[in-house]
């Protein structure tokens, strides 16, 4: 299926489509429909997919992962604004938490915003659902980095 590409990724592309990927040729992100759509050499990092985040109390948001393991990125979407959470950028972590507090009324720390539990929300025929835990304070270790 012929699409155009997109340079990012905003909330409603990803509440049409749960899974994109992004092509190293012109660094743009493509949706996803099925296996056929998956460059032969791409990483796992390169697919941004849908999912349900829960904060340790009990805080949902929606948003998208980076990859299928070794998650080093998440992005929430919240009150129309996008928060990403990077495992390199820990200083804008505690940024987008600050405004984040804004929003909610409240004086979470990020300490009491991670570890975040979350679930993936794939609607394409043969692909399984992802659970799984990301935490800001879990550095990726290199053998992770090399094999995930």
């Amino acid at each position: 299926m012929d699409t155009e590409g997109i340079t990012y990724i905003t909330e409603q592309d990803i509440n049409d489509n749960c899974m994109w990927v992004l092509h190293q040729d012109d660094d743009l992100f493509y949706p996803v429909y099925g296996p056929d759509d998956l460059p032969a050499d791409m990483k796992l990092s390169d697919l941004a997919t849908r999912a349900v985040f829960m904060t340790p109390s009990g805080t949902e948001f929606r948003g998208y992962i980076f990859g299928l393991k070794n998650i080093y990125c998440v992005v929430i979407f919240f009150k129309n604004e996008m928060f990403i959470f990077n495992k390199n950028l820990l200083s804008d972590c505690e940024e987008s938490i600050q405004r984040i507090n804004t929003f909610l009324n409240k004086k979470v720390k990020v300490n009491d915003f991670f570890p975040l539990k979350y679930e993936t929300n794939i609607d394409i025929k043969n692909f399984n659902t992802i659970t799984g835990e990301f935490d800001i304070f879990k550095h990726t270790t290199d053998e992770e980095k090399i094999n995930g």
